[in-house]
């Protein structure tokens, strides 16, 4: 009774540089999940934060014009599953991670994104 469905990424073939000869397959990395019902967000090691309200089946870029792409972790609020925290930056230290700018904040469910600590959290 397996409920997992491969919904993608497929693989790139050579389609990222490694060292100056080789190419290797690749597809991207998701960092953190939070759902709320149907309503499912994925943050993504550098694609940015995705969202979904069928399940699964359509996914919907929130993030692609905040200040990074690169998340980390994702907090939804409990009692309004429209606000969310993401916090930017890849905590996997491979040598294409990035590091983070601060915590990015909506509360409209990903229409808009503020980033808030980039003092406290910057690099």
């Amino acid at each position: 009774m397996n409920k997992w469905k491969l919904l993608g990424p497929k693989v790139i073939p050579n389609g990222h540089t490694v060292g100056e000869k080789s190419r290797v397959n690749v597809t991207g990395r998701i960092t953190a999940i939070v759902t709320a019902g149907e309503t499912i967000y994925v943050g993504t090691a550098q694609g940015g934060i995705w969202k979904t309200i069928n399940e699964g089946k359509h996914w919907t870029p929130t993030s692609d014009k905040a200040l990074s792409l690169a998340i980390g972790a994702l907090a939804m609020d409990p009692n309004n599953p429209e606000i969310l925290y993401a916090g930017t930056g890849e905590g996997n230290f491979t040598g294409d991670s990035q590091y983070g700018l601060g915590v990015l904040k909506t509360t409209n469910g990903g229409q808009t994104w503020e980033l808030k600590a980039k003092g406290t959290f910057s690099n």
